[in-house]
């Protein structure tokens, strides 16, 4: 009788001890993006800015990817033409802003975004939209300083399925800081100043 509680006992403890191991044992890491951040359902023009809001913030360069269309383009302003001649922005197109954004956010401390800091334009029809916006970036670099964007810019954006994309942000030119009154660049700035550099 001892030895059968004994043994009992023993077989209890090493299925706790078992258990236990299992608790503890190392789970694959979430991947990034994926439960850390709020995206909203990219039913509204409105939702798409907040998602590309929350993923510059975040640092999510894939939550970015997916609020743009397929056929996404980026046109630059007439400053970010003139700085970076050489850059080819006929040719940028999803790819090229997909690769862009993904080196910005890998390189900077952190990213504030408000793109619709004023908004011009008509409301979204139902299957297309093309609004007006000044948008403001406020961007920590590394090792603390900051810089700031502010820009008039044209966003386009169309029904894919049942869900918003945008297709196209056209950049018109750099706006003055309402703070200081200096005239801020647009962030075809930063995006020619990757190009320049060999996409680095």
């Amino acid at each position: 009788m001892i030895l059968f509680r004994r043994g009992l006992i023993f077989a209890i403890l090493l299925t706790v001890v078992l258990c236990a191991g299992c608790l503890f044992e190392p789970r694959d890491p979430e991947l990034p993006g994926t439960n850390t951040i709020d995206y909203l359902p990219p039913l509204s023009t409105d939702n798409v800015l907040g998602n590309l809001e929350r993923a510059l913030a975040g640092g999510d360069p894939s939550g970015y990817e997916r609020m743009l269309s397929d056929d996404f383009v980026f046109v630059p302003d007439s400053g970010a033409l003139s700085n970076y001649p050489d850059v080819d922005w006929d040719g940028w197109g999803k790819d090229q802003e997909v690769a862009w954004v993904g080196s910005f956010l890998g390189n900077v401390e952190s990213v504030t975004a408000d793109l619709q800091a004023e908004e011009f334009g008509d409301e979204p029809g139902t299957s297309s939209a093309e609004l007006r916006y000044v948008y403001a970036l406020t961007v920590t670099e590394i090792g603390d300083s900051q810089v700031l964007y502010r820009a008039q810019a044209t966003l386009e954006f169309h029904i894919d399925g049942t869900e918003w994309r945008l297709t196209r942000w056209t950049d018109e030119q750099g706006e003055t800081d309402p703070d200081s009154g200096a005239l801020l660049p647009s962030l075809g700035q930063r995006r020619g100043a990757y190009a320049a550099s060999g996409g680095s």
